[in-house]
């Protein structure tokens, strides 16, 4: 019989009742600190908060109250649990760290958004996967959160920032980053990344974004793109980008050159038709709705505001699309009561 144990920051995984939980966790690519398989290094810690186990003497511990210090090598569960596990990672989760990283370039990308790259130190490789954001941590002591707009590629780490009139926190980072040498970063960060298995994915996978939300499927693309481990199998990728003018979508000729080289199939649309645009001015559920009549076939990511993620992902959902299949931030940071 299988239960669900579930840890204090909403992290899941399952365990059967004639294994440990450390040999659970670590069977489905989970992190658990961990020195022997016997209870006698006690690395491998932490507390039921609910539920019961069983030891391997025998000894059924039951929570709440809760039961501390408990050793997961020789623990085994009666039924679902709620469990505080130290310094837990899910699957494929990388540990959270602070980087001083080297300024190489700011420039800009159109009239108000500029791409950024930063170098980490040699010997300490940023670890994160397509699709995650970091934090900076300029000297005013505040965090500023931005996607990272590349696939991992050794030392590199590209960031593409908006700067909107009346936008000030954008201002004062754009100013510290062509005013200063270091950035410190702190990083991964985000549930919404490429996940670890492509049989994750389904065959098509929409990626739709708004504005600067680009950043997130640019590299989502270039991790897919550059995946040499089983190219017959890579996902279809259709990227849909939204702008209010035609300038907005900064990196239009490098998605039309994705397109030419069959990465992706490309939909820019622009919502002021009276800026010179010929092409898709409509809403970007209607056009998904044209090309896919089987959505539930389909994966998504979604990037951009509350209001714009959730009221596509309505529209999809309504015609198919089945949300567990669907990735977005704005799940975590704005969730619907």
């Amino acid at each position: 019989m299988n239960h669900r144990i579930t840890t204090e920051n909403g992290k899941q995984f399952v365990c059967r009742t004639d294994q440990t939980l450390l040999d659970a966790a670590l069977e489905q690519h989970c992190f658990i600190p961990q020195g022997c398989t016997n209870g006698v290094c006690e690395v491998c810690y932490g507390d039921l908060i609910q539920g019961s186990i069983q030891l391997n003497t025998g000894e059924v511990l039951t929570a709440p109250p809760i039961q501390e210090n408990v050793l997961y090598c020789i623990a085994k569960p009666l039924t679902d649990l709620h469990v505080g596990i130290k310094a837990f990672r899910g699957p494929g989760e990388f540990k959270l760290q602070t980087i001083a990283c080297q300024i190489e370039q700011v420039q800009p990308l159109n009239y108000d958004t500029f791409g950024v790259r930063l170098l980490a130190p040699a010997g300490k490789q940023p670890e994160f996967h397509a699709g995650q954001y970091l934090e900076l941590l300029p000297e005013d002591g505040n965090s500023y959160p931005f996607t990272i707009a590349c696939a991992p590629q050794g030392r590199v780490i590209e960031l593409h920032i908006q700067v909107h009139s009346g936008n000030e926190s954008a201002k004062y980072i754009i100013e510290q980053l062509q005013q200063q040498l270091t950035m410190r970063v702190k990083m991964p960060m985000g549930n919404c990344f490429l996940p670890i298995e492509r049989n994750d994915l389904k065959q098509d996978v929409l990626l739709i974004a708004a504005g600067t939300g680009f950043a997130q499927m640019k590299s989502i693309i270039e991790a897919i793109s550059n995946d040499a481990s089983n190219a017959t199998a890579k996902p279809k990728l259709h990227l849909f980008w939204v702008g209010k003018t035609p300038e907005d979508l900064y990196s239009n000729e490098q998605a039309q050159t994705w397109q030419e080289q069959g990465l992706i199939q490309y939909y820019p649309i622009v919502r002021d038709t009276n800026q010179g645009w010929d092409g898709y001015s409509g809403l970007i559920e209607n056009l998904i709705l044209e090309r896919f009549t089987e959505l539930k076939q389909c994966s998504a990511f979604f990037c951009g505001s509350p209001n714009f993620v959730y009221g596509i992902l309505d529209a999809l959902t309504n015609d198919g699309l089945d949300q567990k299949n669907c990735f977005s931030d704005v799940f975590d940071y704005a969730p619907r009561s």
